[in-house]
């Protein structure tokens, strides 16, 4: 007589009927769930690998701002644990309308990567494709736990430098004058003078020594405003229950980094009182650093207030971690090993679920490289400097109608490293042989050169100027510079195919001796400044201006470098501002003009502090180029 067989009962069968459906499959740590898990992580890795090196790279040169990053990923996963017993309850389903986001986020990310060239909404794109594969394997029930862990990661993309500075420059201001109050006040007690002019605070003991201090500098944003912003976030999440609740802890983060900041900046003021050195370098970031603690305990002190002002029957928000109220929830919790044993609920959907956004990532990440390797276009932009690395203090101080009046300023090391180099100049000029002698002309030159960067926003006076306690008074427009062309001779030998006229000029000594001719930026007639006017203190008006040579071209604004300095097609990068200013002109126009005048005797020697452009795009400098091999390769075929 047949018998039939009935199998051992497994705890895992009654798991698997209780959150998914068919029998019991292969667990998270099998073999398959594994494969699965690493075959996706290796094509997400794969396709984003790029913004994650220069994501590293951020955080490592910056890790008062961006170091906090490394944390981000520690977080979510926290949130997905706490979260554990919620998504283990609730069954994956396949919802293909996922796949929009998914290849929307790896199409904007191709976009961004060679289109706008922006590494912050590369980021946001990578983000994006990981929330439409969420989706799209686990369906919209089980996004209600996910979607706030993927979200949260939004916190470890670097903000682009250009939107730090005009959200956190004026909440700098307020922290500047907030510390000057509070050293005022201390110092009326103490027996020590302050004085705040802008970003700049001075400290004067009681011997009349003075102290003077920056606030991070003149140039920077804010210290850890993002940092604040994420930890409040956190613990919004992990401890508030409500949304309510959770927008009025985050919202508090603004005014406790600004409040904090104010604390941070008083507290250097006092110490510089003992050593000047505890004001400057890494005391900044210690104690940026340190004042996080408090933060997080004044985080919590809020949730504790809030959590007494709502009523207990009030219904939670999604995405809250639930409380189990009764003895049955406590008995159908699942305890924290079965969540390892819990089936693979993916393994059950249709395979093409798995299949699908495997293959386009793959398929991605192999044809966007591809794409790179036969269009010839170069993502990562090699550093390039001048001939025998000229640096650019090597401009003259005197010329056949300007020279030098004094020494050249040299910057703090704070200062430095906010400015991002060491290659500048600052240096004042003075009319040689004006028309009226008691009045000569008076400009101030501050040049610097940048290469090898990771972000294209380069430092202008517009902050560095308000940070030193002026006031913009005027907008900021372009004008014009006209230079005299007379010695101007167009360069016949550059090739027509690369972009611009070229033109030739003398340099020439202070004697009018000729040094050598040199190559001009391309259309060098079309040079335009950025010009703007502030008040300073006793009724003077500064007026100062600037533009940019680029990778052998020319911008006046700012946000134009990006496109002339990172050019796909080009290997190198480079970009040097030009800044010029004076408190004695009457006008933007009056600047414009003296600045020509100046340019004609030292833009040539400022373009010899600059690579030649067209040897580069030649392949004839520097040695190592890798265009030389191309350009051979090419005139052999």
């Amino acid at each position: 007589m047949a018998t039939i067989s009935t199998p051992r009962s497994d705890p895992t069968s009654t798991l698997s009927e209780r959150v998914g459906r068919g029998p019991s499959r292969p667990g998270i740590l099998s073999r398959a769930g594994l494969t699965m898990i690493g075959l996706l992580f290796a094509a997400f890795v794969a396709l984003f690998y790029r913004w994650f090196l220069v994501q590293n790279r951020f955080s490592l040169e910056a890790m008062e701002d961006w170091g906090h990053v490394y944390l981000i990923p520690v977080v979510s996963a926290g949130l997905l644990w706490m979260r554990r017993e919620q998504i283990l309850k609730t069954e994956p389903v396949v919802f293909w309308p996922g796949l929009a986001p998914f290849v929307l986020g790896i199409v904007a990310y191709f976009f961004c990567v060679v289109g706008v060239k922006n590494h912050m909404l590369q980021g946001f794109s990578m983000i994006l494709t990981l929330f439409g594969l969420a989706l799209l394997m686990a369906g919209p029930a089980m996004m209600r736990w996910l979607f706030l862990p993927i979200a949260y990661l939004g916190f470890g993309v670097s903000v682009s430098e250009m939107i730090m500075n005009y959200l956190t420059f004026p909440l700098k201001l307020i922290a500047s004058k907030g510390a000057g109050l509070i050293l005022t006040f201390l110092g009326d007690m103490a027996g020590f003078g302050v004085h705040v002019d802008g970003n700049n605070i001075t400290v004067i003991n009681s011997a009349g020594v003075a102290a003077p201090m920056n606030v991070a500098d003149a140039c920077s944003g804010m210290r850890m405003v993002i940092a604040f912003i994420a930890l409040a976030a956190a613990v919004a999440l992990i401890r508030c229950t409500y949304w309510w609740q959770r927008v009025a802890v985050v919202l508090l983060s603004i005014p406790v980094a600004v409040g904090l900041n104010v604390v941070r900046v008083a507290v250097l003021g006092i110490a510089s009182l003992f050593d000047s050195n505890l004001a400057t370098g890494d005391a900044h970031m210690l104690i940026g650093m340190l004042l996080l603690v408090p933060g997080f305990f004044l985080f919590l002190g809020v949730v504790w207030v809030l959590e007494r002002v709502v009523r207990e029957d009030d219904p939670p928000v999604a995405g809250a971690t639930a409380k189990i109220k009764t003895q049955a929830d406590a008995k159908a919790s699942i305890p924290w090993p079965a969540w390892f044993a819990r089936p693979v609920a993916w393994s059950s959907l249709s395979r093409a679920s798995f299949v699908v956004p495997l293959v386009v990532m793959a398929a991605s990440a192999a044809g966007f490289g591809a794409g790179i390797r036969m269009t010839g276009i170069y993502l990562q932009k090699l550093p390039i400097h001048a001939p025998e690395n000229r640096a650019v203090r090597a401009i003259p101080r005197i010329t056949a109608s300007w020279e030098q009046v004094g020494e050249d300023r040299l910057e703090k090391p704070e200062v430095l490293k906010a400015l991002g180099t060491e290659n500048y100049v600052t240096r004042t000029y003075r009319e040689r042989f004006p028309s009226d002698p008691r009045k000569p002309a008076t400009l101030e030159v501050h040049i610097a050169y940048y290469t090898g960067m990771i972000d294209t926003v380069p430092h202008v006076p517009e902050r560095c100027f308000i940070g030193g306690g002026l006031d913009m008074i005027s907008a900021s427009s372009i004008y014009p510079v006209t230079l005299d062309q007379s010695d101007w001779v167009e360069d016949e030998t550059v090739p027509s195919s690369l972009r611009g006229r070229i033109f030739t000029a003398n340099a020439m000594d202070h004697n009018n001796n000729r040094i050598r001719r040199v190559r001009l930026p391309r259309d060098p007639g079309s040079i335009s400044m950025n010009i703007s006017q502030y008040a300073g203190p006793g009724g003077l008006v500064y007026t100062a201006g600037y533009f940019f040579v680029a990778n052998g071209g020319t911008v006046a604004r700012a946000e134009g470098v990006r496109l002339l300095a990172f050019n796909l097609e080009d290997d190198y990068a480079y970009y040097m501002k030009v800044q010029i200013s004076s408190p004695f002109v009457s006008d933007a126009a009056e600047l414009a003009a003296l600045s020509g005048r100046l340019l004609d005797d030292l833009l040539p020697h400022v373009m010899m502090c600059v690579p030649d452009w067209i040897d580069v795009e030649a392949g004839a400098y520097p040695e190592d180029n890798p265009r030389r091999a191309r350009v051979a390769a090419s005139g052999e075929g």
